[in-house]
């Protein structure tokens, strides 16, 4: 075979090479992905499991009821968990990650909820600056919204422990929903209730 013709093939078969190394790339690129996603995701979960299974003496009162009143929210609130890595949503309500932070213990409170009109519809109609009242048993707290992002379904870091009393409200929107609409709010004040019991 002459050289002229070893060049000819050359020629030919060098484009389809080059597109099978791409493709081998994108593949591994892609696999590096989901293994990173995996990572962040078992992370997130162990460190979630670690703060619910921490032997905590005396912890305040869970919160049962979310109000905004700048976008006409009122929800009660369900206790839910994170199950083999699903997280667990209510149709009748908002859902609150019982494994997250509670009011008063300076981290993160995830409260979470389906785009549905009965649920967290109207979340996008909550700005900068509304205020958010979560009630429990014995007191109200008031948390100021601070920022608003719109995420990634994967991006496990919003429901991670935080430095300071964080609350944080997501849901989903977009297009079929392929992302998370999330917003952040500082705590401004809490008012305590006296609670009076009584035995027959």
């Amino acid at each position: 075979m002459t050289q002229s013709k070893l060049i000819r093939i050359w020629l030919r078969i060098q484009p389809i090479l080059a597109s099978l190394m791409i493709g081998v790339g994108l593949i591994w690129l892609n696999q590096v992905k989901i293994n990173l996603t995996n990572a962040r995701a078992k992370a997130a979960l162990e460190i979630q499991s670690q703060i619910s299974q921490a032997n905590f003496s005396k912890r305040p009162e869970a919160p049962l009821r979310l109000k905004i009143s700048s976008a006409e929210i009122d929800q009660l609130i369900n206790p839910t968990l994170i199950v083999d890595g699903n997280w667990q949503t209510s149709n009748s309500g908002v859902s609150y990650l019982i494994s997250s932070a509670r009011p008063r213990e300076n981290s993160n409170i995830v409260i979470y909820g389906h785009n549905l009109k009965q649920v967290f519809g109207k979340l996008d109609q909550v700005q900068l600056g509304d205020i958010v009242e979560l009630q429990s048993l014995d007191h109200t707290a008031k948390y100021q919204v601070s920022t608003r992002n719109i995420v990634n379904p994967d991006a496990i870091e919003i429901a991670l422990p935080t430095p300071t009393e964080t609350l944080t409200l997501y849901t989903c929107i977009g297009r079929f929903d392929s992302q998370r609409l999330v917003l952040t709010a500082k705590p401004v004040s809490i008012h305590y209730r006296t609670i009076f019991s009584s035995q027959i």
